[in-house]
């Protein structure tokens, strides 16, 4: 029996066991706080002690910014109204307030594929039109793949978009490879070899790399990633982006873990801690971001209770030279989780729920 599997079948046996005494089934058991719990015990018996799971130590109120914009299309692609009309609870509409305030106070991130028709004039129709810009996303297109470091198409754009007092550039690298299909045309642009130099260029720019070069597309074959690192001690490309800090001294590269999170603590969340170990060990934790998976895959609550319950194996701090992650919560985590990204954004915390920008300094 695989792994997966294995997992699988240990879960639903507590959920039976332990949901029978209060009169619950299956469903309405793994719902509860209990049933994360067991769910991270399950995982535990398979893979080691992995997923902290004592009582309460990760009961106290916690910041929690997810860093990666999300884009109209995004919502319609997955079904924006449906999920509407799934998620019917109460305090909705009152969240619904909320998100929308956050992002008339200026957090708005706009959209554009570098190198598209026209793409510089829609950059510039935005600018026009939406004054509180906070940062832009660039996202890739296959007929016109993009390097950061092009002094012709990019540098333009930075200057423009710096001028107007945005000093966040978001970017999709990773999650290419399935490891049956090469991905030729696709390695130089998901790979960090162009920020080096664009970040050393533009010091006054911060470069987000959604995704955190994660070579590997989300639930496939997450064994063969692990394997690599088991050999070498790296993640693919997500160790290149790391040692771009770790080796040239740059401060101005952020990873964001979204997906490669939510894709491995599943399967092997061992091939999880080494991924968190390996960029806090490169970028620093003041330099990584928490960010949800996609819409569709439902509340975040189990990924955020995986965070802070997640701890990188003794093993594996020994060999490879990892750092503990800490307790449920220690600055480490209420870094990644959320102070990170609040200092990238400019937001006072001080104001609680009501958040807002306090400035456009560049960090």
């Amino acid at each position: 029996m695989t792994a997966k599997r294995s997992t699988r079948s240990r879960i639903k046996d507590a959920a039976g066991t332990c949901g029978a005494k209060p009169g619950m089934d299956r469903r309405e058991f793994l719902k509860t706080s209990s049933g994360m719990a067991a769910a991270f015990l399950a995982m535990n018996s398979v893979y080691g002690k992995m997923f902290d799971v004592s009582e309460a130590k990760a009961a106290t109120p916690l910041f929690l910014m997810d860093a990666r914009p999300r884009s109209r299309e995004e919502l319609n692609h997955f079904g924006y109204n449906g999920i509407i009309r799934i998620l019917n609870d109460p305090r909705i509409p009152g969240a619904a307030r909320m998100v929308r305030a956050v992002a008339d106070s200026g957090l708005r991130h706009c959209m554009v594929s570098p190198g598209l028709p026209d793409w510089m004039h829609e950059v510039e129709r935005a600018l026009d039109e939406q004054p509180r810009i906070r940062g832009w996303t660039l996202r890739p297109s296959g007929r016109h793949p993009f390097r950061l470091d092009d002094e012709k198409l990019m540098y333009p754009f930075y200057t423009k978009v710096s001028n107007a007092g945005v000093n966040i550039i978001g970017v999709y690298k990773g999650l290419v490879s399935t490891g049956d299909e090469p991905v030729w045309g696709l390695e130089d642009h998901h790979q960090p070899l162009d920020l080096k130099r664009a970040a050393e260029d533009w010091p006054q720019l911060n470069f987000v790399v959604y995704h955190s070069c994660f070579k590997w597309a989300p639930f496939h074959k997450p064994e063969l990633p692990l394997a690599f690192f088991e050999k070498t001690g790296r993640v693919e490309w997500c160790s290149d982006l790391a040692e771009l800090s770790a080796h040239n001294g740059i401060s101005n590269i952020y990873a964001e873990i979204g997906i490669p999170f939510v894709s491995t603590a599943i399967h092997n969340p061992r091939l999880t801690a080494a991924i968190l170990g390996i960029l806090i060990k490169g970028l620093g934790a003041s330099n990584v971001l928490w960010g949800g998976g996609y819409v569709s895959d439902g509340s975040p609550q189990w990924q955020i209770e995986a965070m802070r319950r997640l701890e990188i194996p003794e093993d594996m701090q020994a060999k490879y030279d990892l750092a503990p992650l800490g307790g449920a919560d220690s600055m480490v985590r209420k870094q990644i989780l959320g102070l990170n990204a609040a200092r990238l954004y400019g937001i006072g915390l001080r104001y609680g729920i009501g958040l807002r920008p306090e400035s456009r300094r560049s960090e």
